[in-house]
This record gives structure tokens, C-alpha cells and sequence, in this order.
């Protein structure tokens, strides 16, 4: 076995560790979420009822989910149908996370989870039990640039399954990746080659040389071979009938999806997807909406579709109502007849 690091024949910057951040502004400590019963009157007027706790979720000062519990089958307060239960370091990184899943009306699953770090937060290992036994580990080798550099995996009696090797350029880019089996036998060959747009040109060989597949980026978007259906990234040069906004953003777009159906996508002029619209061979399939406040809180969303048999337009919509920092307290859903179809109650507190 050997080990290959990141090329440094120039001088590199090391990758840091990014905290990933939840969709609510805020520091949230707890939030409560009940499920109501209702109806609509005459005058479309909610009238809610019988509103039950479904699930509480407590978060630490880093924003780390530290408790989650919710309830399905059975009824607050009674045991939860599913908990989750995290221990925190003192960095904000999760150590021990601890699952308790109902899967019958007698019968619960066990499932723990335990990780360790290295000084710049990255992962190292993680430890996956199973109602009380192993049931597989995992380890990760970083070199001086916090490149992943090798990648190890163990069956349930704790053995080696398979490893990884990696190769980084200046950029710290996957440039090489190698399998091997657990008899140190190479299995598979990948080596990646960028070009001038940064897209990436992937060759994979087998344990003799053989080239298996050659996976271009640029073909991907050439061929339209995307499924971005819900992205709200700006598009590249694959995308056609790219229209602007003065402000030089993307106003809308055109592509395919996988299912080789044509899509037309619309932006606000801060990025957000407005609408979607899906057509195959040019008769209207689906619509999807959002509306935002000016501040980005999410207002309404709502699907249209002609697929639902017996119909040829069918509508859902969910309306938001949202507190000072822009997170909803009041989910309402109502179909294209204004019929109640469900309502959801949150009630956050913040540290």
C-alpha cells in the first residue's frame, strides 16, 4: 500500500473546514412543530382544531441539531416513534449521534454513530453501530493541506473492505483515484483532467489498463444531460435561450432534464427561482412556483400538474406565515378546489 499527496510544486492554500448553516435566520434554541386538523368556511376563512405536537428539535449555540424526537404512530407525550440525540464538542462538532427508530408496534431500531476530527475539523473516522454491534467504520487521511488522501472502509468484523487513494493538483483537485480491494489488489483507475473552464474530463480503467468509460462535462452540457430541476445556480454555457435582467443576471432559462422534457426556468433579480415550467414534446406537464418577501422569507409555493388521471389541471398551494427573522409559523395547504389538505404550527424559541 502507498500513499500519494497533494501535488506541491506550487504554493497552495489549505482547504478549511466550512460549517454548514440551516435555512432560518436566527439563533434558534428550540423549535415545536403540531399538526392540525381544520377545514375551510364559505369564506376561505382556516378554521383549525385538534393541533398535536409532531416533533421538537433542540439546537446548541453552533446550530448543531443536539435532540430531535417526533411522533407518528403515537401521540405527545407519550415515547416518540423516532429521537435523535447528539453529543457536541467543544469546536461545535457532532462526536455521538444516537438513533431510536420505531419500526413495528413492539419492535425499536438502535443505531449510533460516533466521529473524530482532526485539528482543522475534518472527519478522520466514523464508528457505525447497529442495535448494539458494529456494523461498519470508515477512516479518512489528510495530508498538510487537509487533502483527503486515502479512504479506508471496514466490514462488521471490523476489516478492511476496500480503500481508496487520491492524488490532488495545485488546486487541490481530484486529479487520480484509486480502488483497491482488501487483498491490496488495485480494482479500478480514475484519472481527471481539467480544462480551461475548470470542467472536468474523468477516465476510468480497470486493475489491467483498460479504459471502462470517459465521463466529459462539457459533452454533459452539450448533450443537455442535466437534471437541475430545482437548482437555483446560475447556468453555464450549456443552457439555452438565456434571457438577462439589466443587472446582468439570469432572468430565465432553458434546458432538458433527464427525462428529456423541456424546461423553462425563472429568477428574480436576487438569484431565487421564481417558477419552473415542464413541457414534453411541447404539452404543458407541470408548473412550480415560489413567492418570497422582500427580505427572501419564503411566502407561498405551489405545484401544478395535467398528469393526475381524470384531470387535466390539478393545483396545491402552501402558504407561509413567518416570524421577524424570516422563518414560518404557520405552513397552510390548500388544492386548486380550496380544499384543506393539511396545517402545520411551528413555535421557535432563540437564544
Amino acid at each position: 500500500m502507498f500513499l500519494i499527496s497533494c501535488n506541491s510544486s506550487q504554493k497552495r492554500t489549505p482547504i478549511v473546514y466550512k460549517e454548514s448553516k440551516r435555512e432560518y435566520g436566527g439563533k434558534v434554541k428550540r423549535i415545536i412543530e403540531y399538526s392540525c386538523s381544520g377545514y375551510m368556511n364559505s369564506s376561505n376563512v382556516i378554521i383549525k382544531n385538534n393541533c398535536e405536537v409532531s416533533s421538537i428539535s433542540d439546537f446548541d449555540k453552533y446550530e448543531n441539531t443536539i435532540k430531535c424526537l417526533s411522533w407518528n404512530t403515537s401521540k405527545y407525550p407519550d415515547e416518540p416513534d423516532f429521537s435523535s440525540i447528539c453529543k457536541i464538542n467543544d469546536l461545535g462538532l457532532v462526536t455521538e449521534r444516537r438513533v431510536m427508530k420505531k419500526v413495528s408496534s413492539y419492535g425499536w431500531k438502535e443505531e449510533k454513530d460516533m466521529f473524530t476530527y482532526n485539528g482543522a475539523g475534518f472527519r478522520t473516522e466514523c464508528v457505525y453501530f447497529s442495535d448494539g454491534k458494529l456494523a461498519s467504520r470508515d477512516e479518512t487521511v489528510y495530508d498538510e493541506y487537509n487533502c483527503p488522501v486515502k479512504n479506508i472502509y471496514y466490514d462488521q468484523n471490523n476489516k478492511v473492505s476496500q480503500y481508496y487513494v487520491y492524488e490532488f493538483d495545485n488546486k487541490n483537485r481530484e486529479i487520480v483515484s484509486l480502488t483497491y480491494n482488501a487483498k491490496d489488489q488495485l480494482q479500478k483507475k480514475k484519472i481527471t483532467k481539467y480544462d480551461n473552464n475548470e470542467r472536468a474530463i474523468c477516465f476510468t480503467y480497470d486493475e489491467k489498463g483498460k479504459l471502462l468509460e470517459k465521463e466529459d462535462e462539457n459533452d454533459a452540457i452539450k448533450d443537455n444531460k442535466v437534471d437541475k430541476l430545482y437548482s437555483t445556480e446560475l447556468p453555464d454555457k450549456g443552457y439555452t435561450n438565456i434571457e438577462y435582467y439589466l443587472s446582468k443576471k439570469v432572468k430565465t432559462w432553458q434546458y432538458k432534464n433527464q427525462y428529456n422534457n423541456d424546461v423553462y426556468q425563472t429568477f428574480d433579480e436576487n438569484g431565487r427561482a421564481v417558477e419552473i415550467k415542464i413541457y414534453s414534446n411541447k404539452e404543458w406537464q407541470d408548473t412550480y412556483a415560489w413567492r418570497y418577501r422582500e427580505d427572501g422569507a419564503i411566502l407561498e409555493k405551489s405545484e401544478s400538474t395535467s398528469r393526475i388521471l381524470g384531470k387535466s389541471y390539478h393545483k396545491t398551494t402552501t402558504y407561509y406565515k413567518v416570524d421577524f427573522n424570516g422563518n414560518w409559523i404557520e405552513e397552510f395547504t390548500s388544492d386548486s378546489e380550496d380544499r384543506f389538505l393539511g396545517l402545520h404550527i411551528r413555535e421557535i424559541e432563540y437564544y
